[in-house]
């Protein structure tokens, strides 16, 4: 795992160093952000790694970013590759491959990365929050789609919108995301995709930063970490992984447990 953290460290990096130079805020999160609060380091089964931003700077981001265009890296969402199964954004390295072994098939790039994750403002109420729920709900359905046929129990609304054309599902969908972003910017409550979909108060943001060590670096978090840490969502479990660098091919995790109705 070590050669993986290493690529994942210097991914952090380049969106740290990037986001520094134009004033755009982002957060250590999950896995990444509890591997610094408990050890400083990577945890060994740390699987999402991952970082926060505001949708609008995350935007801004993947703008400055194709302009810059890094050697070697390249951004992964379903504006940059339609095959693409995730609404938020991945930077990943080239020339390495680390997927869940079900999804081995689907015509994308797997290699080793990070995940970006906006988070939105959300008006308070039950109105809201069910609105902002059925926006991402949504909006994933329509873009995870193409994972339908590697799902081992696909439901039938799945299998209803593999049948839309690819183009039309992605236009609807950005057409949805989009209404996220139009939640009341001063509102006390966000949203995150993150985890399945994660509503926090803002005061978990704090309104002060400071650093924290990961794998010897620092980035900045939320004053109210303790807050912060435990809006940090819940794991998936896709079960094995299965991963490709330099160095040579090995697989970790447990197989995903299949669930059967009793």
């Amino acid at each position: 795992m070590q050669d993986i953290n290493q690529i994942q460290l210097s991914l952090l990096l380049l969106v740290r160093d990037i986001s520094a130079r134009y004033g755009l805020t982002c957060f250590l999160f999950g896995d990444a952000l509890r591997g610094a609060v408990r050890k400083g380091d990577f945890l060994p089964d740390g699987q999402d790694i991952a970082l926060l931003m505001p949708a609008q700077d995350l935007r801004n981001f993947c703008a400055y970013f194709q302009r810059e265009s890094p050697k070697g890296v390249f951004l992964q969402n379903p504006e940059t590759e339609k095959a693409c199964p995730f609404i938020h954004t991945k930077l990943r390295q080239n020339g390495t491959t680390m997927m869940p072994v079900r999804f081995k098939d689907v015509k994308m790039h797997h290699g080793i990365g990070i995940d970006l994750y906006p988070y939105y403002p959300v008006d308070t109420g039950k109105i809201a929050r069910w609105r902002t729920r059925f926006l991402h709900k949504a909006s994933e359905l329509l873009v995870s789609a193409s994972l339908t046929p590697y799902l081992e129990k696909p439901g039938l609304i799945r299998k209803l919108i593999l049948k839309i054309a690819e183009e039309k599902r992605l236009e609807v969908a950005a057409k949805l995301l989009k209404q996220l972003e139009k939640g009341n910017k001063k509102s006390m409550q966000v949203y995150t995709p993150f985890g399945g979909g994660t509503f926090f108060w803002r005061e978990a943001l704090g309104e002060e930063t400071f650093k924290l060590t990961l794998g010897g670096e620092s980035f900045r978090v939320p004053d109210r970490r303790e807050v912060f840490l435990n809006m940090t969502g819940e794991k998936h479990d896709y079960g094995e992984i299965e991963i490709n660098t330099e160095k040579g091919f090995e697989s970790y995790g447990k197989p995903a447990k299949s669930k059967s109705k009793k």
